[in-house]
């Protein structure tokens, strides 16, 4: 493992966005993908042994949900940062998952290059929230 590399957990309940998502990060050298899982219970054991810098995770999975595993592994690695990954554009979808520790909140729609802007900004301590939900989440103060 490359000590600059930004160290990445996958965890989703479709194999193929975990292989689609570890294909576009593996453009960009300053990223590596370390492990990848299939459910939230999975994601918090693998994140307890790999010590991520940055999760990417789905929210409607099976076992365990990716709010309940964001809460996990925050509490669990506090250095590992959570970027959820998700179709949803729910406005309580995504206040439950920055409620849970989330520091990205990102739609799958999204190309590599947001998905990679986004890991390399939560990872430096930033917070990132997809254009189209920041605009929901803004409406709740205006």
């Amino acid at each position: 493992m490359d000590v600059d590399k930004i160290t990445v957990l996958l965890v989703d309940d479709h194999a193929w966005v975990r292989g689609s998502v570890a294909q576009a990060l593996s453009l960009f050298d300053d990223i590596e993908v370390i492990g990848q899982a299939a459910n939230g219970e999975e994601g918090v054991k693998k994140a307890k042994e790999l010590s991520p810098d940055v999760v990417v995770m789905d929210l409607d999975m099976p076992v365990l949900g990716g709010v309940e595993a964001t809460r996990q592994i925050r509490a669990a690695v506090p250095s590992t940062q959570v970027l959820v990954l998700t179709v949803s554009e729910s406005e309580s979808d995504l206040f439950a998952a920055m409620a849970a520790g989330a520091k990205g909140y990102l739609l799958k729609n999204a190309g590599a290059d947001d998905l990679h802007t986004a890991v390399m900004h939560i990872s430096q301590g930033g917070v990132l929230v997809s254009p189209i939900m920041a605009t929901t989440m803004l409406t709740q103060f205006t």
